[in-house]
């Protein structure tokens, strides 16, 4: 029997459902080798009790939008981060917040039209947070059009990061229906939250 916060190695694909997925040590889709926690101890957890986690960096969890929106209304330290395209916040638009003065913060993940990522995107955020004195324990929420760039957006900023960072669930425009729409079944915009044309 795996004991709480237990780590086990798997090829990719062979997780227990019972077991939270995290990758180990990053975030290169081609690598296969995973590490398993006992659900219910993230690595921010062991991160947050002072425990050694150099080899291991999670996030804090992925969190369904409408708890996203409730939780960064409860807490005005907390950001929201739109890891998506420029192209993307042009012409599908970007969340908003019933207050005028609360910012979406916008740092791509990857740039359009190749897709491809700079390497440089926890430096460049890194000196978004520093430019605006974030407090380094606030909570990040990280966001883009369906949740696979933006949790691995929090995979990266976790070790980088004192408080926790999360994965938006569904992202933006959620995930394809059966017509092939986004923004039908779930997500930011099915959840009808504020957003505005950029």
């Amino acid at each position: 029997m795996v004991g709480e916060g237990a780590v086990i190695r798997l090829v990719c694909g062979l997780a227990d459902a019972g077991l939270m997925l995290v990758r180990q040590g990053t975030v290169d889709p081609s690598l296969s080798e995973y590490c398993l926690l006992v659900r219910g101890t993230s690595c921010w957890d062991l991160k947050r009790c002072g425990l050694s986690v150099s080899e291991l960096e999670s996030y804090a969890g992925d969190v369904e939008v409408r708890t996203v929106w409730h939780q960064l209304a409860e807490n005005e330290t907390a950001l929201l981060i739109d890891v998506r395209t420029h192209a993307e916040w042009s012409y599908v638009g970007v969340p908003t917040f019933e207050d005028p003065n609360r910012e979406v913060l916008l740092v791509e993940w990857v740039s359009y039209p190749s897709m491809q990522g700079s390497g440089d995107f926890a430096e460049r955020l890194e000196a978004e947070l520093a430019k605006r004195s974030i407090d380094k324990k606030a909570a990040l929420y990280f966001l883009c059009r369906s949740g696979v760039r933006s949790r691995h957006a929090a995979m990266v900023m976790t070790p980088r990061w004192d408080g926790p960072c999360y994965n938006v669930e569904a992202g933006f425009e959620g995930d394809l229906d059966e017509a092939q729409h986004r923004a039908t079944r779930n997500g930011w915009k099915q959840a009808g939250l504020p957003w505005r044309q950029f």
